[in-house]
Order: C-alpha cells, then sequence, then structure tokens
C-alpha cells in the first residue's frame, strides 16, 4: 500500500481553525489575567464543580501547558493515520476511507479537549475576580462539554462497523 494523502475537506478546516481559536482563547486569557488574579486562585474543581483545591497565580499556565502539549501531539499523530490502532482491517480498497474517518475523529477529540481547556481556563479567571453574577462552580456545560468526548467516538464505531 502506497502512501495515501488525505486531502482536508471544508468541515476538516473548519474543525481545525475552531481548535485553533480556542487554543488563542486558552493562552490570552491566561496572559492578559495573569497580572490582575489575585495571589491564590483555584486549581480543581470537585465533582460538583465547586473549586476545591488552590494554589499561586503562577498556577494560570498550567491549564495552556497542558492543552498545547495535547493539542501540538494530536496535530503530530495525525499526520501518521497508518500507525493508529483500527477495529478493522485495513486493505488498499478501504484505506482512505478509514484513514479520513480516524483524522477527523482525532480532529474532533482535538476540538472538544481545547473547547473543555477554554472553558477551565475562562471560568478560572472569571472565578478570580468574583464578578457579581457569576457562579463558583464549573456548571452544566463544562458537563455536556466533557460528555460530547463520547459522541464522536460513537459516530466512528457505528460508521466503521456499518460499512463493510
Amino acid at each position: 500500500m502506497s502512501k495515501i494523502k488525505i486531502q482536508l475537506s471544508v468541515l476538516d478546516w473548519l474543525i481545525e481553525i475552531l481548535s485553533w481559536i480556542f487554543m488563542s482563547v486558552i493562552w490570552i486569557a491566561a496572559i492578559l489575567c495573569y497580572s490582575k488574579l489575585p495571589d491564590v486562585i483555584p486549581v480543581h474543581y470537585n465533582a460538583f464543580g465547586k473549586a476545591d483545591g488552590f494554589g499561586g497565580k503562577e498556577n494560570i499556565f498550567t491549564l495552556p501547558i497542558l492543552a498545547a502539549i495535547l493539542f501540538a501531539g494530536l496535530t503530530i499523530l495525525n499526520k501518521y493515520p497508518r500507525i493508529f490502532n483500527y477495529p478493522v482491517k485495513i486493505t488498499s480498497e478501504n484505506a482512505l476511507k478509514r484513514f479520513k474517518d480516524a483524522t477527523r475523529l482525532v480532529r474532533y477529540l482535538k476540538l472538544i479537549a481545547a473547547a473543555v481547556f477554554a472553558y477551565f481556563i475562562l471560568k478560572t479567571t472569571r472565578y478570580t475576580f468574583n464578578i457579581p453574577g457569576i457562579t463558583h462552580e464549573l456548571g452544566i456545560w463544562f458537563y455536556m462539554a466533557a460528555g460530547m468526548l463520547i459522541f464522536p467516538l460513537i459516530y466512528y464505531s457505528i460508521r466503521t462497523f456499518s460499512s463493510k
């Protein structure tokens, strides 16, 4: 099987652009808010979304660094779809379709992860300024976003096993 070049569709480009926007939001929020943050900020939230761990304001950069490492890793991994672990046998007839589906799955996961990290950083910076009307919990949006990680996996599985 020769090397297969995967052309990105408009949807693929849109997912990539949105992912980069979320990554930009993460870094911009951390950098712009750092000097205004109090000395102690929330660094951990419990299962109910309440801040239960606190640390120095320099911890605001932990999320952008972790997000950047994950983002870079998924971006690099997506360049090598032939090394992925597939639930079906890859043949010359199905390789392009399987590689496209798998790389799109990784793109979706990258987008959702970037969105969740952006939500965390924005919630943490808003929490620290004690803005009236802003709750101190992560809220339902976090759980919905985190739950969204499962939908691309289900879709990919159905698509993989339903097509021959």
